[in-house]
């Protein structure tokens, strides 16, 4: 066409294109492999392998009571992670009188490391200007000066991440042990003003825990984990693994969705928790960016039942942004996406999101109670 950009029109002056082919095509793949293993560490087979937490505190433990204003949590909204977390102070009802939240910018290019900066500096950590300045402030074991510690921390700088702002010491950056602490502390305080009324949810009924650890680990290596193994792979062999295993524990998922409510019975409990924010985020931004396409959200009618219903719970909706969660993935993960085009969100993600309203009444016959609420009269 007239006026359009051939580039140097190599594919049009060269008598055999073979060989630019073949070197561009091998340096491409290169240069994607050796980003990736920075990005996302590697097995031999070139299977993403998820690093370790490396501080394991136990909210709620002798060392870490549940007390009200003492502790901070660092999250960004993009992550899946940092949302499983942030859903479970709604869903308990702690707010930020009781549990401050620090939101992160998802910032690689004004981040020391791990991608994480603070806009504005923060000052809970000596106005650190990234996630970094946090671990480092917050380092175990460290009672020094505001500048003592800094630079001390060398591994990898993750949210979310619970600190205890007191001791000045962190608790954890395991969103597993964050989830779990909050869903079996009690702060001894009143919840936030909405359907909890002063109650507290049981998340992890005793007579269920051992199913919900089961499925727990279910969901994480195949669904929670899976997209980011069908994204981060590096051969076919471990992203057509990656995509099988996602599949099918989608269709447990389902299965169990269409037998009851939620996914252990009529009850919210911790693994609603640990799906939720997967399963927000498969048809807008893993299908496309993750080629973690072998489920959609809108073609498993019992799960998109579920996701709704957790959606009519208040709070729940507000602890996502998926516009913003959508267009980090795609101007950040620069090895997968290097155009930084951002995807369109399907019309269904949009219905599922923005649709439909909270309901307080619905909302409290979706939880057993550890505390019930004053109004709700169970």
């Amino acid at each position: 066409a007239s006026g359009s950009d051939k580039g140097f029109r190599l594919l049009e002056l060269l008598p055999s294109q073979q060989v630019l082919v073949k070197t561009a095509s091998f340096g491409w793949r290169e240069a994607f492999r050796i980003m990736l293993k920075e990005l996302a560490p590697q097995s031999d087979e070139g299977e993403y392998v998820r690093p370790d937490e490396s501080i394991n505190g136990a909210l709620g433990s002798d060392a870490f009571p549940a007390e009200p204003g003492r502790y901070r949590l660092y999250v960004g909204n993009p992550c899946p992670w940092c949302h499983r977390v942030t859903l479970a102070l709604a869903l308990n009802g702690i707010g930020p009188s009781v549990l401050p939240v620090t939101n992160l910018a998802d910032a690689p290019t004004r981040a020391r490391r791990g991608g994480w900066a603070c806009e504005p500096p923060d000052e809970a950590s000596g106005n650190s200007p990234d996630l970094k300045g946090v671990y480092d402030f917050f380092l175990p074991g460290t009672n020094l000066g505001a500048d003592a510690s800094r630079g001390s921390f060398s591994g990898r700088c993750t949210a979310p991440l619970l600190v205890d702002v007191a001791k000045r010491r962190i608790v954890t950056n395991n969103s597993r042990q964050m989830v779990r602490g909050i869903n079996r502390a009690d702060f001894g305080a009143e919840a936030d003003a909405g359907f909890l009324a002063g109650g507290l949810p049981d998340l992890v009924p005793a007579e269920l825990e051992a199913d919900i650890d089961a499925l727990n680990e279910l969901l994480q290596r195949q669904v929670n984990n899976g997209v980011y193994r069908c994204g981060f792979s590096t051969s076919q062999r471990a992203y057509d693994r990656a995509a099988s295993e996602l599949a099918a524990g989608l269709d447990h998922c389902e299965a169990l969705l269409g037998q009851s409510r939620f996914l252990l019975g009529e009850h919210v409990t911790e693994s609603d928790v640990m799906l939720l924010p997967t399963v927000v985020r498969l048809d807008s931004i893993y299908a496309t960016i993750f080629r973690a396409n072998v489920r959609r959200v809108g073609g498993l009618p019992a799960l998109r039942r579920w996701a709704g219903d957790m959606m009519r719970i208040p709070g729940v909706r507000a602890t996502f942004d998926e516009a913003q969660a959508r267009e980090s993935y795609a101007r950040n993960l620069f090895p997968l996406t290097p155009s930084g085009i951002v995807p369109a969100p399907p019309a269904e993600v949009v219905d599922l999101l923005e649709g439909g309203a909270e309901d307080a009444d619905f909302a409290r016959t979706c939880f057993r109670w550890r505390r019930a609420p004053a109004a709700a009269g169970v």
